[in-house]
């Protein structure tokens, strides 16, 4: 599920800060919700809460859910911790995009509180549709939504907060080799065990050391340290344009850095 969501949410990013050199920001003497920015604005919340859903089901399960309770339905199919941090990192992610949509074209000043109830609203039911299907509402993953969210909330409120959870590419090859097969199910299917996540202590100088989690070839898990610096972060405070905003939105959720891995198993 989160592989599909996650890729839709990154095109949403590049929208809500504006990549096309333009700030899309909505003057404070204009009332909220009114105009070219609040069109735009619900544009978004649409893709993000049907669309999405919509894109999910069709690449996951080619047809609609079971509608029904979905807590009837409890599973937890993917017993593993890459998967729990996918989700945190995708709702981690997600309310950064909703504060951003709400203050930009909303006009919404510090939407800290309305973006974190609407990222948990989201998760929530992107996960009873799972629920809904064969997939199993799991509990682990909506402790990890709601995590992904206080994360977030506190990362705003506290922007030099060292802690950082990022997704990231372990196995480059396999992942070309699977793209240019052009499935896309089988890609998403191999996705745990292509991809990491870090769990890092970034210093002020842009290194950083931490944990890393990945699957192995039987999708048990995959445990390393890791070490690194943040280069890419380090050249967008250097250079400015249009894009140091959702560059520096993506350096904050993905690994895109000089580093080093030791794995233990």
């Amino acid at each position: 599920m989160t592989g599909a969501v996650l890729l839709v949410l990154g095109l949403l990013v590049m929208q809500a800060h504006g990549t096309g050199g333009v700030e899309r920001e909505i003057p404070k003497s204009e009332s909220p919700g009114r105009g070219l920015g609040y069109l735009t604005g619900a544009g978004i919340f649409g893709l993000e809460f049907i669309g999405i859903p919509v894109i999910d089901r069709y690449l996951n399960w080619g047809k609609p859910p079971r509608w029904g309770n979905p807590f009837k339905n409890l599973s937890e199919n993917e017993p593993y911790h890459q998967d729990e941090l996918w989700h945190f990192v995708g709702a981690a992610l997600t309310a950064q995009l909703n504060y951003s949509v709400l203050e930009n074209y909303f006009g919404m000043d510090d939407p800290l509180f309305t973006s974190a109830i609407m990222t948990l609203l989201f998760w929530t039911w992107m996960e009873c549709l799972d629920g809904m299907g064969s997939s199993g509402f799991s509990i682990r993953d909506q402790i990890a939504n709601l995590s992904g969210v206080v994360y977030s909330s506190i990362k705003r409120k506290y922007p030099e907060f060292p802690l950082y959870v990022r997704l990231g590419v372990r196995d480059y090859v396999g992942l070309v080799s699977k793209s240019m097969e052009g499935d896309v199910k089988k890609l998403f299917g191999a996705k745990y065990r292509m991809t990491k996540v870090e769990i890092i202590y970034m210093a002020k100088n842009l290194s950083y050391a931490g944990f890393v989690v990945s699957n192995g070839e039987k999708n048990e898990d995959k445990m390393g340290l890791t070490m690194g610096f943040d280069l890419v972060r380090m050249l967008n405070s250097e250079y400015q344009g249009w894009w140091n905003k959702p560059l520096g939105f993506f350096c904050n959720h993905l690994c895109l850095s000089v580093n080093f891995t030791y794995w233990i198993n």
